[in-house]
């Protein structure tokens, strides 16, 4: 009776709604350094490719101020350091310069813009200046084309197709509501550190369909899309917003995850490692507590994560608190124990990632079960509404 219920919502979900998500477009930060607050120093200079030929526009601001149509298929570019400018040019021709606060778009002709020779977007490349010789490059492209480079990447393309509709509906309302992220730097977000964006060479038939089969559909509660956080395991229980980065949501609340742990691929681990090593990571962080005595937990969440870490030295205590726990020993997740034996401590546990909201192995273990996306994305995020744009 459930599932019929949940086959006849999920037909009431993709008959209505007003589509509009096709004309959404984002801007991905490419080979973005976050330190650097710049593009990785590799692409400082680099070729675009293509077989049909470019469109190569230069913008003031926002204005269109020259338009060259350029019929060969090899482009260079190249960021002039100690000058406000980087060059577009083809062997020793050059096309276009931009300066200060100018950019240059590339646009294929075929749609799609390859760089170097391993790696090709759609959409087109926006090229910019930064401060301090910086520069950056923008992938502009429609959101469904960008979720192609995205979900084959997140969840992959073994996955049961239920499992990966839900994957492209988080991911696609993870876009959504992480919109403007970077708005200082011109693009939305980068193609590593919030969601994983491969390109074009990444994508995979068997999931650019599923991602067609879901088109526009995104996760809504209280009418405004939700922060769609994912994971890659669980191990059996997911957990709250609250206790990993301090702020709850009435939809990122912690579920029991029973189907996490019937997949061969759901996480567990063990992590060993000395007092000698873990002094000498303290000291890599500026943290003198002395000789290690022990280490603690202090408090659980109920969910049984370690949400309260304590080193206790000869001089202090070091203490780490809820995702933060994961970081000194970059532990898989939150949720182990610990057993001492002389100096060596071991951390047995369960799970991969931050835990909250869908887990990519419990989203394929329930797929395998019978359940739909609908049934997928309602479990892991309570009370959402899915609906087109």
């Amino acid at each position: 009776m459930r599932k019929f219920l949940s086959a006849l919502i999920l037909f009431v979900l993709l008959s209505c709604g007003t589509v509009f998500a096709s004309s959404q477009q984002m801007k991905i930060g490419l080979f973005f350094d976050i330190k650097e607050k710049a593009v990785q120093k590799d692409y400082y200079k680099f070729q675009a490719n293509s077989k049909d030929g470019f469109i190569i526009k230069k913008y003031v601001g926002n204005e269109e101020v020259d338009c060259l149509d350029c019929k060969n298929d090899l482009i260079y570019i190249q960021k002039i350091t100690n000058q406000d400018k980087f060059v577009v040019y083809d062997d020793n021709n050059k096309f276009l310069t931009a300066k200060g606060d100018e950019q240059i778009e590339i646009i294929s002709k075929n749609g799609i813009v390859g760089i170097n020779d391993n790696k090709a977007y759609r959409g087109s490349l926006i090229l910019k200046n930064e401060k301090d010789d910086k520069f950056i490059i923008i992938n502009k492209l429609g959101l469904e084309e960008y979720l192609y480079g995205v979900v084959v990447k997140e969840i992959g393309y073994n996955a049961p197709i239920e499992a990966i509709k839900a994957q492209a509906i988080a991911a696609r309302t993870y876009a959504i509501s992480h919109k403007d992220m970077y708005i200082n730097y011109g693009f939305d977000i980068t193609d590593k550190y919030q969601q994983v964006y491969g390109g074009y060479l990444s994508e995979n038939e068997k999931v650019n369909s599923a991602i067609d089969d879901t088109k526009d559909l995104v996760m809504f509660y209280d009418n405004k899309p939700i922060k769609a956080f994912y994971f890659t395991s669980s191990g059996g229980v997911t957990e709250g917003a609250e206790n990993v980065w301090g702020k709850g949501e009435p939809y990122l609340v912690s579920v029991l995850d029973e189907y996490d742990l019937k997949r061969k691929d759901t996480s567990k681990w063990m992590v060993e490692v000395t007092t000698d090593e873990i002094q000498q990571k303290l000291k890599n962080k500026n943290i003198d507590i002395g000789k290690l005595l022990d280490i603690d937990v202090a408090e659980r969440s109920k969910s049984r994560r370690v949400i309260e870490l304590k080193y206790i030295g000869s001089l202090s205590t070091y203490t780490l608190t809820k995702n933060d726990v994961r970081s000194l020993l970059n532990l898989k997740s939150q949720l182990f124990w610990i057993e001492k034996e002389n100096d060596v401590y071991r951390f047995y546990g369960k799970g991969f990632g931050h835990g909250v909201g869908l887990s990519q192995v419990g989203a394929m273990g329930m797929a395998d079960a019978g359940f739909n996306f609908f049934d997928i994305l309602s479990h892991y995020f309570t009370g959402v509404e899915i609906r087109k744009l």
